[in-house]
């Protein structure tokens, strides 16, 4: 299994996390700082996005092969990952 972490300055376009991926992946996800971090498609704004809440901590998700995850924010904000590949 591939492990792979790193950061991304999440800003108010769209910044894409995951590539699509013919084996798909496990996906964990954190927000460093105060801003509101959303998620979707390539499409994503802050009013469809999905809000990463960084009081909950970290989130765990499974991406599907084929498909891509996108991160925006009204300002800017650090969010961390681990992808780990199949």
């Amino acid at each position: 299994m591939a492990i792979t972490t790193g950061q991304l300055a999440v800003t108010s376009t769209a910044g894409k996390i995951v590539t699509p991926d013919v084996d798909g992946c496990r996906i964990i996800l954190h927000t460093i700082g105060n801003a509101d971090v959303f998620i979707g498609k390539a499409n994503v704004t802050t009013s469809t996005g999905l809000l990463l809440d960084k009081e909950a901590g970290a989130v765990e998700m499974r991406i599907l092969p084929g498909d891509e995850l996108w991160a925006v924010c009204a300002t800017t904000e650090t969010l961390t990952f681990m992808i780990l590949e199949n």
